[in-house]
């Protein structure tokens, strides 16, 4: 990946080096095999010291989102990458490392190649979301993917919208005010408030955003939900409705999520889908979950 991109690397294969680079380097980006039994206490003690930027922070694992355990790491980290580069993969972890490095860093063509399908929505009203729901499986289903594993991408993509639509538009006193309304209202959209829903499709893998222009996700509850560990608190259907965040169940369910905001501007939410014939090769392909906050 380094050299795909261009970028100076360095492999730390000792505590007392992994400290030097990190002191050397501050700003560089860290890939971390966090399950090397002989550097992991180490390796903590000194990120732990450095503090790197959490969206510069990258832990390599054997195991999926889900099932990672990180009781014993007491820094925050931005992304969590299964250790697999067959596939999409490769091409997707070059894409956000590469985003990393650019001040612009938002748009799902990035993820794709010229002349891969892509199509763009804008809702303008409340009630348009269901339009946009029909049209994932729409998607989905055109480019052949199962109906059960369509079913569980328009579920998220259905709670994403609402995060984007009632948790996502505040008042400049910093209120919440679409939050306690029912989310089957029927409202027209001020400019500020319309949401984007991008989809895009590659031989191997789908990719799904969705995009809202205040850029105000509860940062610190959204990194638990997304890279929390194994024993992340869960969050109950009736708390799910009060609060529209769609992502406690997304690495559960077998997807792999982006999350991308620029505070008090902007959040763009990006699901990826790998195209598999059947449930066991879906959930054997791309999984991986990454927040970048700015």
């Amino acid at each position: 990946m380094a050299q795909a991109l261009d970028h100076q690397f360095h492999r730390a294969v000792s505590t007392n080096e992994m400290s030097t680079l990190l002191q050397l380097y501050p700003s560089a980006s860290v890939l971390w095999d966090s399950e090397d039994p002989s550097l992991r206490k180490g390796a903590i003690q000194s990120i732990a010291k450095a503090k790197p930027n959490p969206n510069r922070l990258i832990l390599i694992s054997e195991h999926t989102p889900d099932k990672f355990m990180s009781e014993d790491i007491p820094f925050v980290f931005g992304h969590l990458w299964t250790r697999r580069y067959d596939g999409p993969a490769a091409f997707i972890y070059q894409s956000v490392l590469r985003s990393l490095r650019m001040t612009q860093r938002f748009g799902l063509k990035r993820f794709f190649h010229e002349g891969d399908y892509y199509q763009k929505l804008q809702l303008k009203r409340s009630t348009h979301k269901t339009a946009a729901v029909l049209a994932t499986q729409k998607v989905l289903s055109e480019h052949h993917c199962t109906p059960r594993i369509a079913s569980l991408v328009a579920q998220a993509v259905d709670e994403l919208i609402l995060n984007a639509l009632f948790e996502a538009p505040v008042l400049p006193s910093g209120t919440h005010h679409k939050k306690a309304l029912d989310p089957a209202s029927d409202f027209e959209l001020t400019p500020q408030e319309w949401v984007e829903v991008e989809y895009a499709v590659a031989t191997d893998y789908f990719a799904i955003s969705i995009v809202d222009q205040f850029g105000s996700l509860p940062i610190d509850r959204v990194r638990k939900l997304v890279l929390g560990d194994g024993k992340v608190e869960k969050v109950t259907g009736s708390q799910m409705a009060n609060e529209h965040l769609g992502f406690n169940g997304i690495s559960r369910a077998g997807l792999s999520i982006l999350v991308n905001c620029l505070v008090g501007e902007r959040t763009e939410v990006t699901l990826f889908i790998p195209r598999g014939t059947n449930m066991r090769e879906f959930r054997a392909g791309l999984r991986f979950a990454s927040v970048m906050i700015s």
